[in-house]
């Protein structure tokens, strides 16, 4: 293969990968709608919406059948990265594998997505459905940057001390829990626990007593409190474990890498607020899918701060 040849090949596979991450968000958020507009079951089987495969879209149909076709469109993406990464298979075997994980994945969360319609809505289920679509997004994030440096080819002059890319995975790791015990909240019930409006925003209300208090009695009302908890520990923990990366790129005047550590703690701030507004506005649409967004913003940048990382560490 020429080198023209691969070039164009890996200039096709990275507007692809870029393509599928961007759709990936989309159907992240698509989902989100899904639920909390309460059309999940608008089409009560599977892989058929009502035993036809186009149903008239209207209603909730039209929301959850845009969602089912949104997947099989990233499903046809990922099939594609796997296609243009065989091209490269052998100079570039490290973007093949990645593909098909990504092909993996995306597979997987068509069947999780089929599971939960069939099971009319299993908690368990859909809480591994949103945690494995950021792990999706996560490959799709990665296999961007690779193509980018793959294509470009990158020159580092400066090389990051070791325990900032521990710190960054602590710091992922942290997150993910808080995304587990969103997800739970989401879709065990529990997001009313402890009731809705501003006096909840922080503390939990007794919906008995009306009583507002720190830790609740009830086992719902305690798994929302415990994503309060995190939540603010998350805060503090990501703003402190990219601290270090910070600091060496203002010492070696890389903007792109301060900007986006900025990002996450701006994000992560913005991310308190909107959770609080999500219960000030009674769970609506506008603030869940924001608090959404956010959430994938903030997951997106910390991978990315890893990629550049262990980028630097390897190119330098």
């Amino acid at each position: 293969m020429t080198g023209k040849t691969t070039s164009a090949s890996l200039k096709s596979f990275h507007v692809v990968a870029i393509l599928n991450l961007v759709l990936g968000v989309c159907m992240v958020l698509l989902g989100a709608y899904v639920k909390n507009s309460g059309s999940s079951l608008a089409c009560p089987d599977w892989p058929l919406c009502h035993g036809q495969v186009m149903p008239e879209m209207t209603g909730g149909v039209a929301i959850e059948h845009s969602h089912r076709l949104l997947g099989s469109l990233l499903g046809l993406l990922s099939l594609s990265l796997g296609f243009l990464s065989f091209k490269t298979r052998k100079s570039r075997p490290i973007l093949w594998k990645a593909s098909l994980i990504a092909i993996v994945l995306v597979i997987f969360q068509g069947t999780l997505g089929g599971i939960t319609v069939l099971k009319q809505i299993s908690p368990h289920v859909s809480t591994v459905h949103w945690m494995t679509s950021q792990i999706y997004l996560a490959v799709l994030l990665w296999l961007v940057l690779r193509s980018r440096v793959e294509n470009r080819g990158v020159t580092h002059l400066h090389q990051p001390p070791l325990n900032i890319q521990k710190w960054l995975n602590l710091g992922m790791a942290v997150l993910l829990i808080q995304f587990l015990l969103g997800a739970i909240v989401r879709h065990s019930g529990a997001g009313m626990a402890c009731g809705l409006g501003w006096q909840s925003a922080l503390k939990c209300q007794d919906l008995t007593t009306a009583e507002l208090v720190w830790w609740p009695q009830t086992l719902l009302a305690k798994i929302q409190m415990k994503h309060k908890f995190w939540g603010i520990f998350t805060f503090l923990f990501v703003v402190f474990s990219t601290l270090p990366f910070l600091k060496w790129a203002k010492r070696n005047n890389i903007r792109s890498i301060r900007l986006q550590v900025v990002g996450v703690h701006i994000c992560l701030f913005l991310q308190i607020l909107i959770g609080m507004k999500v219960l000030g506005t009674h769970l609506s649409n506008f603030s869940v899918l924001l608090h959404v967004f956010f959430a994938m913003a903030i997951w997106l940048l910390l991978v990315s701060l890893r990629f550049k990382a262990t980028q630097l560490r390897e190119k330098a």
